[in-house]
């Protein structure tokens, strides 16, 4: 079996970290744009690779001098605090993703501060992350406490001069999901913004996408959003975010952005021009025909699905989908390589639907997790030890060692070994009543504890003596475990 795992090619490369930090598992890339006139890793995602290297504490990153070649070695996930000015070649939907992937499995709750493109045409925007991805995220968390995305400003390409703040809180385990019941659409919500440009683009944008959509449905509301030159230099642009709820509090989204002036000719009458009519009508049929697709998903969050499915407790999940992505599709396949999963999908076939011609044919995905469980977090344990007096008292000498085992990523993991307590310290044990001592032991979090290993050493006419007994833990989610360990005098002869 190899060290570690090896991919060629620049694609899903977000990806393959990501599920490098997740599992434990080393990677390497290689070939990366090896043909290409300007060869190697691009400066957007070099500014992905500092966030990595800020969320997590010992990682190893080495790239080799052309750039063609990357190895990395993940660490441990740490959090807190970040601040990044990020690479305006790409929005920052494309750094947010993979943090609110590691976000929830951190030491430290999550507060990122990020700079740059808030808007653009090939990544999830920060309106659709916040009305979708976070809404999804909540379900897998099982509360929305201390989880925010809030944008302060936007910018668009080429200059950026976006920022926003993510705040995410810390899990030990994420919740099982069981979400296959579609549901109607009951309302309409978006957002039209503009940059640098007249108010009155947001508001043409708004007015054609809601006369498209007023056909369908009356409860519609787009706000507009205006944002200045201001003292950060700003390119201009325009877009428009939609999103349509569901009775059952599931969310779909369509955007659309403006197209990017050239920076070095802004004036030029080469630029591509965007219409604002065109734009809120081309939003509106991308949001329809989003609601035909269905599912319990849109499809811009359901790799994040995926990956949280999988990452889930040893139950069932089960999420409706429509139908698959390109993009999700290799996603499944990389879950299979660092975690061995397989999904079992099932087309859903339901007669009612056929005769209604309510959308697209759905997609019903089935996964028991892997149990993965925040080794970051701390895990408290108090141990009840009751010995009888007789032992205690014939004991010249005794002391007590506990050990821990765990089951982590498949393997038996020996947390070690504490002495917690001796006769010599009267404050341990009352060795004359013989009553029960709670012990307060505090060991790292493990996905699985296995089993529990206590011995007593005592010394009986010169020669030490052994009390051993081993525990199983059931069920491994009690926080608080009670053992209770009792010696007679027939374990030791006369």
């Amino acid at each position: 079996m190899k060290p570690f795992l090896i991919y060629e090619g620049c694609n899903m490369l977000r990806t393959r970290l990501v599920l490098a930090v997740l599992s434990g598992k080393s990677v390497k890339i290689r070939k990366i744009r090896f043909k290409d006139d300007n060869p190697g890793l691009r400066e957007f995602e070099a500014s992905f690779l500092r966030i990595l290297d800020e969320i997590t504490n010992g990682s190893r990153i080495e790239i080799s001098e052309t750039g063609t070649a990357l190895y990395f070695q993940p660490g441990l996930l740490h959090g807190g605090r970040i601040e990044l000015d990020c690479n305006p070649q790409r929005s920052l939907g494309y750094y947010l993703e993979p943090l609110i992937c590691l976000a929830p499995f951190c030491k430290n709750a999550v507060e990122a501060r990020l700079k740059g493109v808030t808007n653009d045409e090939t990544d999830p925007s920060v309106d659709v992350i916040k009305f979708s991805t976070m809404s999804i995220l909540k379900q897998f968390l099982g509360t929305d406490e201390h989880l925010e995305l809030k944008i302060i400003s936007r910018g668009v390409k080429p200059t950026g001069g976006g920022e926003i703040v993510f705040r995410c809180p810390t899990r030990k385990q994420l919740r099982p999901l069981q979400l296959i019941k579609e549901s109607k659409i009951k309302r309409i919500r978006g957002v039209a913004f503009t940059v640098c440009v007249s108010p009155t683009m947001a508001n043409r944008m708004v007015e054609v996408a809601k006369g498209i959509l007023l056909d369908f449905i009356p409860d519609i509301y787009i706000y507009t959003d205006h944002t200045g030159k201001g003292k950060v230099q700003r390119s201009p642009g325009f877009g428009i975010s939609l999103v349509a709820e569901t009775i059952n509090g599931t969310f779909l989204t369509a955007e659309i952005v403006s197209k990017p002036l050239d920076p070095e000719n802004p004036f030029s009458a080469s630029n591509p021009s965007s219409v604002p009519e065109d734009l809120g009508k081309k939003a509106a049929y991308m949001l329809l025909e989003e609601v035909f697709r269905g599912g319990c998903v849109d499809s811009s969050n359901q790799s994040l699905s995926a990956l949280f499915m999988t990452l889930g407790p040893k139950d069932v999940n089960k999420v409706l989908m429509g139908p698959l992505s390109p993009y999700t599709m290799e996603f499944l396949r990389h879950i299979r390589d660092y975690f061995g999963l397989v999904f079992k999908l099932e087309a859903k076939s339901d007669e009612d639907d056929e005769e209604l011609n309510i959308g697209a044919k759905k997609v019903v995905m089935t996964c028991v997790g892997v149990g993965f469980t925040n080794l970051s977090k701390t895990t408290i344990f108090f141990i009840q030890i009751n010995l009888a007096s007789v032992f205690m008292k014939s004991a010249v000498r005794w002391r007590c060692m506990l050990a821990v085992s765990s089951v982590l990523n498949k393997d038996v993991k020996q947390f070690g070994k504490k002495y917690i307590f001796d006769n010599r310290d009267d404050t341990c044990w009352n060795s004359d009543q013989g009553s029960p001592q709670w012990i307060l032991i505090e060991f790292p979090s493990a996905v699985e504890i296995r089993e529990i290993h206590i011995q007593f050493q005592g010394g009986f006419s010169g020669k030490d003596c052994w009390l051993e007994g081993k525990f199983e833990v059931t069920p491994v989610s009690l926080k608080y475990l009670k053992l209770i360990f009792n010696s007679s005098t027939d374990f030791f002869g006369s």
